[in-house]
């Protein structure tokens, strides 16, 4: 469903071939220039959603997922079902529609996102040194924070505190923690998203309802 596609400040260091980044030696790291691309929501030609609801929100997020370096397209495909499935409990639960339409979104994107996403994994993905992986994710932090209302102490220490995280990890386990970590700060952090298309100049778009959590009962002792 997602065929937006990357936008690149600069680039250099791309290794791809037929289709696919391959790093010899080295590791893939998101490249420096890239700006993630939401285009909002799109379905393919002829597909008929009933019960349609405003999933711009979950959308931008699919689009980021699509567009972080590393990502598996299994995960951006659950994470964009939870996603539209918190909206229909809280933002839309009086849509008895919703579900089935959320449903159908994600079906969307697992018969028809394969091209796209392996396209955009292959343009978001340069290859560095492994000893230069945790300075470039460090760099990459520290441009998300600079869209969040937070002020330059702040941003500074919170790029520390990831860093130190980071220091402490290596090889697939570092890999990890600093992918994921690049994706939920682009989820938490709009600004750090291009907005084109129709999703150009929407700024106020349905949200999921947060969730108050459930406490335990304590088991009464005997």
């Amino acid at each position: 469903m997602r065929f937006a596609s990357a936008v690149f400040l600069f680039s250099g260091g791309i290794c791809a071939v037929s289709g696919s980044t391959i790093c010899k030696e080295a590791d893939e790291v998101p490249i420096q220039g890239l700006i993630p691309v939401s285009n909002g929501c799109s379905k393919p030609p002829g597909m008929s959603v009933e019960g349609e609801e405003d999933f711009t929100y979950c959308c931008d997020r699919h689009d980021s997922c699509y567009q972080t370096c590393g990502m598996d397209k299994k995960f951006c495909e659950d994470d964009f079902g939870k996603c539209m499935n918190a909206m229909c409990r809280t933002t839309f639960s009086s849509n008895s529609r919703c579900k089935g339409a959320a449903q159908m979104y994600k079906l969307g994107v697992s018969m028809f996102g394969g091209a796209p996403f392996q396209n955009m994994q292959d343009q978001a993905c340069e290859c560095v040194p492994s000893d230069k992986v945790v300075d470039e994710y460090e760099s990459l932090y520290r441009k998300i924070y600079r869209s969040s209302d937070k002020n330059d102490e702040e941003q500074e220490e919170a790029v520390q505190k990831l860093k130190d995280k980071m220091d402490l990890l290596d090889g697939d386990g570092l890999r990890s923690f600093a992918r994921d970590t690049f994706y939920k700060l682009l989820k938490k952090y709009d600004n750090a998203i291009r907005h084109e298309g129709w999703r150009e100049g929407r700024s106020k778009i349905p949200k999921p309802v947060k969730e108050k959590k459930k406490k335990k009962k304590k088991k009464e002792e005997l």
